[in-house]
């Protein structure tokens, strides 16, 4: 039996970063039933503190240059 995403859960793993700009980890959660993309990449704000910035998009969403995320 396969994996099945809960809902209000995600997954993601770490990526090859093609381009400086790639995220560092893709991935997909779901919330409320409907399943997202997930993108996350690691940063380090002017202080140099660390932190992890994310972006969200409908699975059905396919931008052009778009990995649309983990397995």
């Amino acid at each position: 039996m396969g994996f099945e995403q809960k809902d209000n859960s995600g997954t993601v793993f770490q990526q090859e970063k093609g381009q400086p700009n790639h995220a560092d980890l893709t991935g997909k959660g779901m919330v409320d039933g409907i399943e997202y993309w997930i993108n996350v990449w690691r940063k380090t704000d002017r202080n140099g503190n660390e932190y992890l910035s994310f972006s969200f998009r409908k699975r059905e969403q396919r931008g052009a240059g778009q990995s649309g995320g983990g397995s």
